[in-house]
């Protein structure tokens, strides 16, 4: 390990959610932030962290503390060494040596905060919100408040939004995107941005994308992975007897590749949801129709970056995705401030810079600044 730089040790889940694992990726690309080890705790597969060799630490039956031990022999016992925890499965490592390793913790939303707090062992949740030692990572407002009013203090928590790799969305091409979709040159695509899960809205989504096709006839509904929600979504289309307009984009497209063969984007969280890819979608400036929730709110503001809709609305959607396929000028001005805001906020610098700040600052035992950020932070 080289002096002076932390040792970073990554503890990944079968529950960490995908946007984790991009932040991970940019974050062990960076030697100047430290050593960073990659280790895998539990099911799943997460081959794709790769070139890095990551360790796998299986326990039976599921019950944590019995890989504690290997967690003791992969910290070196040095002063500069910090455990970042990428979900909440891995958060009972933090006790494997008693609390002497500073500990980041990722949290994504939905979250249901009091729940979570209560779930938590008490001797794991008096460690969280009375040591110090732990830190934890929100990508919303709306979540760091949820913590707090939980009982998590405002110094133990961090917000660093998401950011974006621009350099994928340049290298995507839309014609490429297209054909593997089986789009033809006249189809209108709706992506439905991911997480495709019950909580990110995909189920309204489709319902509004069977309305706009009664308008508009040659439009496809995309759904970026496979899931159970996006099964969910594929029965209720075939219900419909619209299977032909749906396109199920599987494991192999990546959302930059979604992004640029997508006509519009479509996101209708009904409460706090993961907002990575409303970045990545302002960055790669596709119009955006949204439910206007509180979380959304933070990163996109209706008239000005996206068209906005009333929650559990399908009617209501397919009336704002109607205005921004048909008024060309307002969308690509809608488009280009969103992702003007997107290159500065979503920024992979800016993120880097952060963690540095909370790896630096957790070493030196430094409280965080409690500091609140108002809504509609990109206006």
């Amino acid at each position: 390990m080289p002096a002076g730089q932390p040792y970073v040790l990554h503890v990944v889940g079968a529950d960490t959610p995908s946007a984790r694992l991009e932040r991970l990726r940019a974050l062990c690309a960076r030697r100047d932030l430290g050593w960073h080890d990659v280790v895998q705790f539990g099911a799943g597969r997460h081959d794709w962290l790769r070139p890095r060799p990551s360790q796998r630490i299986t326990v039976p039956l599921g019950v944590s503390w019995l890989g504690q031990p290997r967690l003791r022999d992969l910290l070196p016992g040095a002063s500069a060494s910090i455990v970042h925890c990428w979900s909440v499965k891995a958060l009972s490592w933090v006790l494997a040596d008693r609390g002497r390793t500073p500990v980041l913790l990722e949290l994504e939303p939905p979250l249901d905060a009091r729940r979570l707090m209560r779930g938590i062992a008490p001797p794991l949740r008096r460690f969280v919100v009375r040591s110090g030692r732990v830190r934890v990572v929100c990508c919303s407002e709306c979540q760091r408040l949820e913590l707090r009013e939980a009982g998590l203090s405002g110094d133990a928590c961090l917000l660093i939004r998401d950011a974006v790799d621009q350099a994928a969305l340049e290298a995507a091409d839309p014609q490429t995107g297209r054909s593997a979709l089986g789009l033809d040159a006249d189809d209108t695509a709706v992506l439905v941005l991911p997480p495709v899960v019950r909580e990110t809205g995909a189920f309204w989504a489709a319902w509004a994308a069977m309305l706009l096709q009664q308008v508009r006839p040659r439009a496809r509904l995309v759904l970026p992975n496979e899931s159970r929600e996006a099964r969910r979504v594929a029965r209720l289309v075939a219900s419909c007897r619209r299977t032909w307009m749906l396109r199920l984009a599987g494991k192999n497209l990546p959302l930059a590749q979604l992004l640029a063969a997508a006509d519009l984007a479509v996101y209708l969280p009904a409460r706090d949801a993961p907002l990575s890819a409303v970045v990545w979608a302002m960055a790669a400036g596709r119009p955006i129709v949204a439910a206007d929730v509180p979380a959304v709110r933070e990163m996109l503001a209706d008239g000005l970056t996206a068209w906005l809709c009333r929650p559990k609305s399908p009617k209501d959607a397919c009336r704002r995705m109607l205005q921004a396929l048909e008024d060309p000028q307002q969308a690509r001005r809608r488009v280009e401030a969103a992702a003007a805001q997107a290159s500065a906020a979503g920024d992979r610098r800016r993120m880097i810079e952060e963690y540095r700040g909370a790896y630096a600052g957790l070493l030196a035992g430094h409280r965080l600044a409690d500091r609140r950020e108002t809504f509609a932070l990109f206006r």
